[in-house]
Parts: C-alpha cells; structure tokens; sequence
C-alpha cells in the first residue's frame, strides 16, 4: 500500500524524509516575501484521523488498489465485530457497533489511514492549483501538498484554490 503514496507524504514515503515538507514551507514562505508574491497555507491537523475514517471506504479503496480479497478479509477480522459505549454523567448507553475508526495500535492502521489521506491528496491535487515557484519564467513548478503524517500543509497562491482545498478536506 505504501508503495502507491503520492511523493507528498514525505516520511511515509520510503527515501523521503518528513523535513523535505518542513524545508518546502520555508523556502515557499522566504521567496513569498523576497518578491512580493502571495503565499496561504492552510494547516490540517490530522490527529484524530485514525479514529474517523470509515472502514467501508476504505475496503472499496483497497479492492481498488488490487489487494487481494483474502489480504482485505484478514485485515478487517479484526474490526468485524467492534462494539462501543459512551459513558456520560446520565451513565453509558447501550452497546453499538462501530463503523469507523481503525484499531488504535494495530499493525494495519498507519497504512490504512494512510492510503485513506492519498485518496483526499488525488482529489486534491486535480481540483487545486498549488503554489507556483518562481522560475524567472511564467511557467514555474507548482507544489500544493506537504503531508507530516498526522498534518497536512497546502499552499496555495490564490484565494479560490484555499476554498477548494478547505472544501476537500471538509
């Protein structure tokens, strides 16, 4: 699954390291300033990720990636039968069954939650337009994404593009 990333996800991406975001930022943010350009960054915490992703999506991801199906039925073993309660100050409700959400600590979930965030990464990166490197010329190198494995950093050089990224996320 790892193998599919997009280059984006430095530190999940085998020889891409999580500063390679953290560098991209600052020289956006230096060469914003040195000529006068426009730079948004629009910063997504992605912490709570693991805990939201629904699991039938990405079962369809998966099969869309070619896992085979016995790979697909050992993963989701583990997660067939979840149950929930919510305990309050009026006492816990009854039992649920959990849709969402991967097993916290269990060896599948950084791919899982990570493949779930490439999938938002492609429709990012058809939909917004990122920031353009100055290049002397009209035509510079646009990055949008920088993803810290439980943060996401979009940079855009136009008002519009922030909308549609913050709409993608949403």
């Amino acid at each position: 699954v790892r193998g599919r990333l997009l280059p984006c996800a430095a530190g999940s991406v085998r020889g891409r390291g999580a500063s390679e975001p953290i560098l991209d930022q600052r020289l956006a943010i230096r060469q914003t300033l040195d000529l006068k350009l426009t730079l948004l960054i629009l910063w997504v915490d992605l912490e709570k990720c693991f805990m939201t992703f629904d699991r039938r999506i990405a079962q369809v991801t998966l099969r869309q990636l070619g896992v085979p199906p016995e790979v697909r039925d050992a993963i989701w073993a583990p997660h067939a039968n979840s149950r929930g309660r919510y305990d309050s100050a009026y006492g816990s409700t009854d039992v649920f069954r959990l849709i969402k959400g991967y097993i916290q600590g269990s060896v599948e979930a950084p791919d899982l939650s990570l493949q779930a965030l490439n999938v938002v990464c492609e429709v990012l990166q058809v939909k917004v337009l990122g920031f353009r490197w100055f290049s002397g010329e009209r035509d510079g190198v646009r990055t949008l994404q920088c993803m810290y494995v439980d943060d996401a950093g979009d940079m855009m050089d136009t008002e519009e593009m922030t909308h549609r990224a913050i709409f993608c996320w949403g």
